[in-house]
C-alpha cells in the first residue's frame, strides 16, 4: 500500500492547521453577537480577540494532538485521507472539543448547541487548513474504458 497520500508530511499540517480554529471561532463568535446585540456586541472586539488567541490558540493544538493526529494517521493507515473524511471528521471533533474544552476550565459551563456549532466551525476551518497544507490525494480517480475504440 502507498502511504504517501499527501504532498507534504502529515506533522507540517498538524503544526499549522491549529491555526485555522480561533479565527473560524471568532468570526463566528462576531457574527453572533452582531446578530443578537447589534453593532453593541463588537464593542468588546479586542478583549474578545484577547481571549481568542490566548485561550483558542493552545485548545486547538491541544485537540490537534490529543484527536486530530490520532484520526488523520488512522485515515492514512487505512487509505482514506481524502479531503471529505479529513473535513468531516474535522468538524465532528471540533464538535466535541470545544464544548469539552469550556467544561474543562470553567466546570459550571455547560455544553450547548451553540458551542457545538461553533466548534464544528473550527474544527471544519482547521481540517480545511490542514488539507490546503497537506494536500490529500483525491481519491477519486475514474478510469477511462480501455475497451472503447475511437471511431472514425
Amino acid at each position: 500500500m502507498n502511504l504517501s497520500l499527501t504532498r507534504r508530511p502529515i506533522l507540517v499540517g498538524a503544526l499549522v492547521a491549529p491555526l485555522g480554529g480561533p479565527p473560524a471561532l471568532l468570526l463566528y463568535q462576531l457574527i453572533s453577537d452582531s446578530i443578537s446585540q447589534g453593532r453593541i456586541g463588537l464593542q468588546y472586539l479586542p478583549a474578545i480577540l484577547l481571549i481568542y488567541l490566548v485561550f483558542g490558540v493552545p485548545v486547538a493544538y491541544i485537540s490537534m494532538a490529543v484527536l486530530g493526529l490520532p484520526y488523520v494517521a488512522w485515515l492514512q493507515r487505512t487509505g482514506r485521507l481524502t479531503w471529505l473524511s479529513v473535513c468531516g471528521g474535522a468538524a465532528a471533533l471540533g464538535a466535541f472539543a470545544l464544548p469539552t474544552a469550556l467544561w474543562l476550565l470553567s466546570k459550571t459551563s455547560q455544553p450547548s448547541f451553540e458551542n457545538m456549532i461553533g466548534g464544528g466551525l473550527a474544527g471544519l476551518a482547521c481540517g480545511a487548513l490542514f488539507c490546503v497544507v497537506t494536500w490529500p490525494n483525491n481519491s477519486f480517480k475514474p478510469n477511462l474504458l480501455r475497451s472503447s475504440k475511437r471511431v472514425a
